[in-house]
């Protein structure tokens, strides 16, 4: 028999950030309907919407049998997936041809795994969720009704946890003539908000001397053209592993990725540089598929509730303020960089390509509320329901499964962002994007690649569960 985990559900609105608030377009309140037998769960869906003042009717699921709500009164209608029943179903099919209301299935990623498509399904929403979920959610299915929704900034293909979807066109600050990649493949216009994801902000940290920075290992690129910041940073690494480079401005610092073929592990961007400035070069790096997984670091005295939205939706990974401390500093390089006893441990999987890390645990316990029990329930989960998607994504490949295979990695894609599987995201991310947004097949490479990822992250997530739930 099946065992459903159930999770009481608490709503955590506190330190919202960019959250608190929709984008111009999506403030026009919509009415939303929730299907859900769960009351707990549906009263958080209920909070999470009328946060942004869109009016929401709780509907008794267990009383359809005698009557069916009225979808046509609704913008929205989330249904909980035991309640999709075929006579719900035939009645959306029906009003929808009538009246555009959207439709969103709530369940567990467990269910989904071999789900296929509904074309009476809009877009998904996975337990547990959060606030940002919800934002996210209503910026992805209202985003083609919305002039942020052009060529330009589509929305994002459903199921992607923790990113930032459909927001407003990017505009240049530079007026440097170079504005599109020289080589490589091109973005689209509807890829260009593909990996949005809200930016990583260092933490302080006690304890932090310029000792702790001797164990980094990589490359950093640091495009800044104030001198006693330069200067602060060749003191500051002088005694780690890591290769620095310098430049003054913007278009040196894209000449040295373009030109020298030189693979660099984290790019440290100054907002303010003759020339150009570090936004440009985001920008002109994000439109092009050779630096997908780069990280990219807004290093500014702009505050974050200043340009936070904007940076996110360059492409930015993280942002350094300046003046920054010493343990900022370090927090950020702990993210992204390669320490040595990481290096010495890579076959155990503990740190992939890029910097990214296989199990970032501080991300994932942040999305499980600091919940341990709960994120060790997620992780669980993982492991027991993708373990073997290696071999399907191979089965799906050889099969030309195109439509099975996008499935299986949007689902992928969005536990991975939810558990911190960093590296396993990062590889799975772009395989989505050719898939279901390109049609175009895997490769056998392709599926190498995401096998062996995956087998670092289950690793990985064994030893977690191992050390702290033994």
């Amino acid at each position: 028999h099946e065992v459903v985990l159930r999770v009481p559900v608490h709503l955590d609105q506190s330190n919202l950030g960019i959250y608190a608030e929709l984008p111009e377009p999506y403030r026009s309140p919509k009415k939303v309907l929730v299907l859900d037998a769960f009351g707990e769960e549906a009263e958080a869906l209920k909070k999470g919407f009328e946060l942004y003042e869109y009016p929401v009717t709780l509907f008794d699921v267990r009383h359809c049998e005698d009557a069916i709500p009225n979808f046509s009164r609704y913008d929205l209608a989330v249904i909980e997936k035991e309640m999709y029943q075929p006579l719900i179903r035939e009645v959306l099919q029906s009003i929808r041809k009538r009246h555009p209301v959207k439709t969103v299935l709530l369940l567990d990623r467990r269910q989904a795994v071999e789900m296929e498509q509904d074309p009476e399904i809009d877009s998904r929403l996975y337990r547990p969720f959060s606030q940002r979920d919800i934002y996210n959610l209503i910026v992805r299915v209202f985003g083609e009704e919305s002039p942020a929704a052009s060529e330009n900034a589509q929305p994002e293909t459903p199921g992607a946890k923790g990113e930032i979807a459909g927001l407003s066109p990017l505009k240049s600050t530079s007026s440097a003539v170079l504005s599109e990649p020289e080589s490589g493949e091109k973005v689209s216009g509807k890829d260009r908000e593909r990996r949005r994801k809200p930016l990583y902000i260092p933490r302080e940290r006690k304890g932090v001397t310029r000792e702790s920075f001797a164990d980094f290992q990589g490359s950093l690129l640091l495009a800044e053209d104030n001198r006693i910041n330069q200067q602060m940073f060749r003191d500051l690494l002088s005694r780690s592993g890591l290769q620095l480079t310098i430049v003054s401005d913007g278009k040196e610092a894209l000449d040295r990725l373009k030109q020298e073929g030189k693979a660099y592990d984290l790019v440290l961007l100054d907002n303010s540089m003759p020339v150009m400035d570090g936004e440009e070069v985001a920008r002109i790096l994000r439109q092009d598929r050779r630096y997908d997984n780069l990280p990219l670091v807004a290093f500014t005295a702009s505050s974050l509730e200043e340009k936070g939205k904007m940076y996110e939706e360059l492409g930015f990974d993280a942002f350094l303020p300046k003046p920054f401390k010493l343990s900022q500093l370090y927090d950020l390089l702990e993210q992204c960089l390669v320490k040595g006893k990481d290096r010495e441990a890579g076959n155990r999987g503990e740190r992939a390509s890029h910097g990214h890390p296989v199990l970032n645990e501080k991300q994932g316990l942040a999305y499980a509320n600091d919940q341990k029990e709960l994120y060790a329930e997620l992780l669980k989960e993982f492991l027991a329901v993708y373990s073997l998607s290696g071999t399907l994504l191979r089965k799906y490949q050889r099969e030309d499964s195109l439509d099975q295979a996008r499935n299986l990695l949007l689902d992928v894609r969005g536990l991975a962002a939810t558990i911190g599987a960093e590296s396993l995201y990062a590889v799975v991310d772009p395989l989505f994007r050719r898939v279901g947004e390109q049609r175009t097949n895997l490769t056998a490479e392709d599926v190498a690649r995401y096998q062996e990822e995956l087998e670092k992250l289950k690793s990985a997530a064994e030893r977690y569960l191992l050390e702290h739930h033994a």
